[in-house]
């Protein structure tokens, strides 16, 4: 009944389309599998765009020893995958920290879960109208989600030198993170692999400053200026 339902809203929405967007053409086999492929001229896909404004480069050397989290507090952002992973870092290390950016329902879970788990290093920092300045000075940025459409946050992240990893729970991830070269992309879940991949980067400062200047250099391809063109092309 689900596959009838998305399929049909999906076949209706082609029929009139003159174009159909997608974020990325990683999402195609599932648009083949709800509607096969009679609608593939009409289907192309326009990455969301960083929508920070444009500073100077950011020095590495400026950056802290700070880890940070940014989306709503809620279960598909994976936050108890969150919890579990630093709950093995903080015991690890003696001077990284992890910020909380967001509000939601699961605030309360993750207040108890500090609590319960006598963690020092974590502030909840409430939902940002303007998270720039702590993009800026944070070394890595974390994801957790069980799913995104495209995971803006990790292009505005990379766009001031911060770091990004996420779990492959989602497509167009290969789009943003090449792995091992920006980035990280971590299989579905799997938490030890996660805490492994994070404490490479924590240890290895010439890694990092690495991963942060290519990150800032993969972030170039998503300029508000760039992705309007493809906009253009199309509206032309």
């Amino acid at each position: 009944k689900i596959y009838h339902k998305i399929s049909t809203r999906h076949r209706e929405l082609l029929q009139i389309a003159n174009k159909y967007i997608l974020l990325s053409d990683k999402f195609l086999p599932e648009i083949h599998y709800l509607v096969g492929n009679k609608f593939d001229n009409k289907i192309l896909s326009i990455p969301n765009p960083v929508t920070l404004p444009s500073i100077a480069p950011v020095s590495f050397f400026k950056k802290k020893k700070n880890i940070v989290f940014i989306g709503r507090l809620a279960e598909e952002k994976g936050i108890n995958y969150l919890l579990q992973i630093w709950n093995q870092v903080e015991r690890i290390t003696s001077d990284w920290t992890l910020s909380i950016i967001g509000d939601g329902q699961l605030k309360y879970v993750i207040e108890e879960f500090i609590q319960n788990n006598q963690l020092n290093r974590v502030q909840l920092l409430g939902t940002k109208v303007d998270v720039s300045p702590y993009l800026e000075e944070a070394s890595i940025l974390m994801m957790t989600s069980i799913f995104e459409g495209w995971g803006l946050v990790l292009t505005e992240a990379m766009s001031r030198g911060c770091v990004p990893m996420a779990f492959g729970s989602f497509m167009s991830l290969t789009d943003i993170i090449d792995d091992g070269i920006n980035g990280y992309i971590i299989p579905a879940y799997n938490t030890e692999i996660y805490v492994s991949q994070l404490m490479r980067l924590i240890l290895d400062t010439n890694l990092l400053a690495q991963f942060s200047e290519q990150a800032i250099s993969k972030s170039q391809m998503f300029t508000i200026d760039k992705i309007v063109q493809l906009w253009n092309n199309i509206l032309q």
